[in-house]
This record gives C-alpha cells, structure tokens and sequence, in this order.
C-alpha cells in the first residue's frame, strides 16, 4: 500500500514537473512572439506609412524631389549626384538594400576649394513609395560626410550622447547609422508619416532607450543644419515630450 502510494505522488509529481515546464515554454513562446510583433509594429514605421503611398506623384524623379524638398538646403547640396533605379551596380550584389551612399574621388579638386570626394545617394526605384525614410537617411549620410570633411566636432559630440540609439539597425551598425536614422524618422514625424518617434515607448521599454539623450540628439542635429528651427517645433508640436529644459 506504502509504495503504492508513493508511486501516485510520484506520478502527480512528475505531471506537474511537465505541466509546469509546458507552461513556462508556453510563455518563452508567447513573449518571444510578443517581442516580434512589437519590433514589426513598433520599431519600424514601413507597417503604418502604407496608407500615404498614394497620394504620391507617379514620376519616379518626381518623387525623389518631393522627398528631398523638405531637407535644408545644406543637405541637399551636400549629395553631388542623385539616381534611382534599380539596376545600379550598387544594388546588383545586394538585392535587399533600398538606398546606398557612397563617396568617390574628385578629380577636380584644387588646394581644398573645392571638395575633395563626389557624394553620390542611389535609390531602389521599387522601394521609393514605399520608403521615403531611405532617402532622407542616405542624405543625412551624405551630410555627415561634408561635415567630416570640413573638421566638424559634430562626429564627436554625438558619441557623447550616451544611450540614444533610436532603432535596432542602429544598434547593429553603429554611431553613423544611428545619426541617419534620427534624421529620417525626424522628417518621417513632420511630414504625416509614422515614425519610430510615435512609438518611443516600446524603445524604452525594450531598449533602454533614454529620454533624454534622444532629446539633446535632436537638437545637436538642428545646431549643425540636419533640421531648421522651424521644422524642429513642429516636431515637438507632435511631439513634445522630446523637448528639453
């Protein structure tokens, strides 16, 4: 009878060891899941943009002018040559990538008058309606690069910033990313699109995100003419919870 009953509590043991190992593998599941949704709906604006596509022009060069009208003119002088298309030999070995920035050298360069490096933006002509953030990040590159050149301590001062980093390609790709991506959601945010801004929240829980670091990010970019003043309170119009003391 004893070892009867030791061998029932035995079961009953061993089924809530399961039970209890089923379920906790349940919720790693359900979270992970829970995780990827998150990152789909909240760490990336291409989900929620959909719905602005149409009221787009149908000229591919058009657009591209749309877009860049809202930059400052600093930043758009900045790029030498701008294209789209998709059989650009920047894209041929990377079929997943919808902008490129790249540099050449300029041959007509003289004793610093003019500048030494030709900066060329390439945008995936399949992905312009769908993605207007990579054209205001490829020319935040390219301005990036201009103030390089000319010795700016902007470079410098943005990797004392500490934990800011606005999105999880960012993270992986580091402090020059991390500037083009302010940048395009920044005009993402004034321009009636959603933005990695409207969804803050989600950073800050998952990423650690800080408030405040975003906010003294965004107003180095305003002192060094990635934004106007003018744009820049717009923003904190939507957004005003990113505005500092």
């Amino acid at each position: 009878m004893l070892g009867g009953l030791i061998m029932h509590w035995a079961w009953l043991l061993i089924l809530f060891v399961l039970m209890a190992g089923s379920l906790f593998t349940m919720l790693i599941i359900v979270g992970f899941l829970f995780f990827l949704l998150g990152e789909w709906l909240f760490a990336s604006p291409d989900y929620w943009n959909k719905r602005l596509q149409g009221n787009l022009p149908d000229d591919h060069n058009k657009i591209l002018i749309y877009f860049i009208s809202v930059l400052p003119e600093p930043v758009i002088k900045s790029v030498n040559i701008a294209r789209v298309g998709d059989d650009e030999d920047c894209f041929k070995n990377e079929p997943f990538r919808v902008g490129f920035f790249r540099t050449i050298h300029n041959p007509f360069s003289f004793m610093g008058i003019t500048s030494t490096v030709i900066r060329i933006v390439d945008i995936r002509k399949s992905s312009l309606r769908a993605r207007p953030d990579t054209i205001w990040h490829e020319y935040a590159h390219s301005y990036h690069n201009l103030l390089d050149e000319t010795k700016s301590d902007f470079t410098s001062r943005w990797g004392k910033m500490g934990s800011g980093v606005i999105s999880d390609y960012a993270r992986r790709n580091g402090l020059y990313e991390d500037v083009a991506e302010y940048v395009a959601n920044f005009y993402l945010a004034i321009t009636g699109y959603s933005s990695l801004f409207d969804y803050f929240w989600w950073h800050r829980l998952v990423w650690r995100v800080k408030l405040e670091s975003c906010s003294q990010k965004l107003v180095l970019l305003k002192d060094y003419g990635f934004i106007v003043e003018s744009d820049y309170k717009k923003f904190l119009l939507k957004h005003p919870e990113f505005k500092t003391e």
